[in-house]
């Protein structure tokens, strides 16, 4: 069984991360925002979670149930919110504030994982964007955010790919504007690409994308 693309995109709010999601092949979408209106135009099926139990349900159907095969691509949008999310019911039990901290990023570490080892799904997880201090060099850097400085610190390394979606203008004299996925790190943002595959900017097409990390396109 392949084991698929495993990658995490972040951004700006805004910046059309939900929307890059549609672009994966038949991607099936786990919110834990509000809503997906972005996506409406598209009618494309997603589950709301609440829960970490929530996120393991739909991993087990994911595993399990034959009707989940007719999707290639599970996205998790986001999961700087699911985190926010599973530490706000930290603190409903665990009174220590350092200690519910703990339990979330615990809690969140497992979920990861089993997600990012998910056999015959390419998986994309979608995060927050923050300007933080690297802690290897010092350097402050664009970075996936989550609710805490250990998760934030760890979460690209669970990831083979790390992306970040960015919006820039044309120098033509058009100053038109264009969206852009950063896949190597500059002075100031976080990215890798472990393929060795893609340009150090691409198209913001997930489809594409995959194809050329799995050596299937130029």
């Amino acid at each position: 069984m392949r084991q698929g693309v495993k990658c995490l995109v972040y951004g700006k709010a805004g910046a059309g991360k939900t929307t890059l999601g549609a672009t994966a092949p038949k991607p099936f979408f786990i919110s834990a925002e509000g809503g997906l209106l972005s996506l409406s135009r598209f009618n494309l099926p997603y589950t709301q979670i609440k829960t970490v139990t929530d996120l393991n349900n739909v991993l087990q159907w994911a595993l399990f149930n034959p009707q989940a095969r007719q999707f290639e691509t599970i996205v998790i949008d986001s999961v700087s919110e699911v985190a926010e999310t599973v530490l706000t019911n930290s603190k409903k039990t665990v009174k220590d504030g350092r200690l519910a901290y703990g339990d979330m990023q615990e809690k969140m570490a497992e979920v990861i994982r089993a997600y990012r080892d998910l056999p015959g799904f390419n998986v994309v997880m979608t995060a927050k964007m923050e300007y933080v201090k690297d802690d290897a060099t010092g350097v402050m850097l664009n970075m996936a955010s989550m609710p805490g400085k250990n998760l934030t610190r760890d979460l690209p390394y669970f990831f083979d790919e790390v992306f970040k979606l960015d919006i820039g203008v044309t120098t033509d004299g058009t100053n038109r504007k264009f969206r852009y996925l950063l896949t190597e790190p500059d002075f100031t943002n976080d990215a890798k690409d472990r393929s060795g595959r893609l340009a150090p900017m691409e198209e913001p097409h997930l489809g594409k994308l995959f194809a050329k990390i799995n050596g299937q396109t130029n």
